[in-house]
């Protein structure tokens, strides 16, 4: 099955796409608008990016509100890093580390130079193993937390 989302919030359709389930309804926690959802490897947690905060869902759709911040995009690299972009920032960390409550810890604008109000919209992984970060305005390229990022106009 594959999950779907958007102004109604997140589906689930089966294999065939003979059966829907709308998650919303199980959890009505989760707000109906979703800008972004991604997996970890196993698939165990999803990590849910609305406007009105990020949030952790495992596989029986328990819900927990991680983020209480307007959320544009959320990726989990290969690594189990997840990447989440909001409207004042850019984090990464582990699920460890965004369950810890010190979200704003794991903010990387500093660290390699993303403007602060750049408003990602969207996180990708490139073939090379490296992020682009896209904004209305710019693209970011991230190859390492550890240098500064490629920026595009």
């Amino acid at each position: 099955g594959k999950y779907v989302y958007g102004d109604k919030g997140l589906f689930f359709l089966s294999a065939n796409n003979k059966q829907q389930l709308h998650i919303n309804e199980k959890t009505p926690e989760l707000p109906t608008i979703v800008n972004s959802f991604s997996q970890n490897k196993s698939g165990r947690n999803t990590f849910i990016a609305t406007p009105k905060g990020f949030y952790l869902m495992d596989r029986d759709n328990n819900v927990k509100l991680l983020a209480n911040k307007e959320c544009y995009s959320v990726f989990v690299d290969e690594n189990n890093q997840v990447w989440l972009s909001a409207y004042d920032g850019v984090y990464t960390g582990n699920l460890a580390d965004f369950t810890s409550g010190n979200i704003d810890s794991l903010r990387i604008n500093d660290r390699v130079s993303i403007i602060p109000n750049s408003r990602i919209r969207t996180i990708k992984r490139n073939k090379d193993g490296s992020k682009f970060l896209l904004s209305d305005f710019e693209a970011y390229q991230i190859f390492s937390l550890e240098q500064t990022a490629i920026r595009y106009d």
